[in-house]
């Protein structure tokens, strides 16, 4: 099941039943990796607290500003936008960007829409729980779910990172086997083209997909609840996404194609 990488932690706020299953709203849970969760609702049968079957989120990637910035776009991020996304086993769904999101009040609101409609629930089968403090254990879902576990973890691979690294150092590589090293430059260099090209195909169509689909695309989204003025802003949030990804494909097609050059001319000046 595709989920939130969280390892635990956070301020409960709120606890609800729904028909045959528990949610808890949490504040801020501990998270592993780029992704950031401001509010997320974790859904579990009842009697089960460690295999939560749903989550909705409110979320940021702290690399989205970079990919935008390497993309070679003027951007300024809003510190108080966060997307809504939804995790099933059918796997991750973007509900889009606002600042709603930032408000528990409205993020609540929206979640327990969506966990109805997701188990199919009626307006009696919701109720809140009055409690004063969360339940026995908040649902991980990275198996270090302990600060001190990641932290050796880290320690460990650093020092491991670093010994590899000096061995497959370029300086090294290129040293013991000059041939050797800017042939295989060359080769994943000839592969990482391919690999961009494919990509920018694969998001030109995406893109004449959008463009072809757009009065049905902002149906679909008017249907999951927003207002036909956020639908039409997320629809051209997806085309400037979609459009932005493309840029940043063509930026990377450019380096290894620089890098292809690099590595035939130093393997001319090899030969006698």
């Amino acid at each position: 099941m595709d989920s939130p990488l969280i390892t635990g932690g956070g301020d409960l706020l709120a606890e609800y039943k729904f028909g045959e299953h528990t949610g808890v709203f949490i504040e801020k849970p501990d998270s592993f990796g780029p992704i950031k969760y401001l509010y997320l609702l974790i859904i579990y049968s009842l009697g089960d607290e460690e295999s939560p079957i749903l989550f909705v989120a409110a979320e940021k990637n702290e690399m989205h500003d970079d990919f935008m910035k390497h993309a070679g776009k003027e951007y300024q991020a809003d510190p108080n936008e966060y997307f809504l996304a939804v995790y099933t086993n059918q796997g991750h769904e973007n509900h889009g960007k606002s600042i709603e999101w930032n408000n528990f009040s409205t993020f609540k609101e929206r979640a327990i829409q969506i966990v109805k409609d997701k188990l199919a629930l009626a307006d009696q089968d919701i109720h809140h729980i009055n409690k004063t403090k969360a339940p026995s254990t908040i649902p991980t879902t990275h198996p270090s779910s302990g600060k001190k576990t990641i932290i050796t973890y880290f320690i460990f691979l650093f020092g491991l990172i670093l010994l590899v690294s000096l061995y497959n150092s370029d300086t090294v590589q290129e040293w013991l086997d000059p041939y050797k090293y800017w042939n295989e430059k060359k080769s994943h260099a000839e592969e990482m083209i391919n690999y961009s090209n494919d990509q920018i195909r694969y998001h030109r169509l995406e893109f004449q997909k959008l463009r072809k689909t757009r009065i049905f695309l902002i149906k679909q989204y008017e249907l999951e609840g927003f207002t036909h003025d956020q639908a039409r802003n997320q629809y051209k949030q997806d085309i400037e996404d979609t459009r932005n990804a493309m840029d940043f494909e063509e930026e990377f097609l450019k380096s290894y194609e620089n890098d292809l050059k690099t590595a035939n001319k130093e393997l001319i000046s090899l030969h006698p």
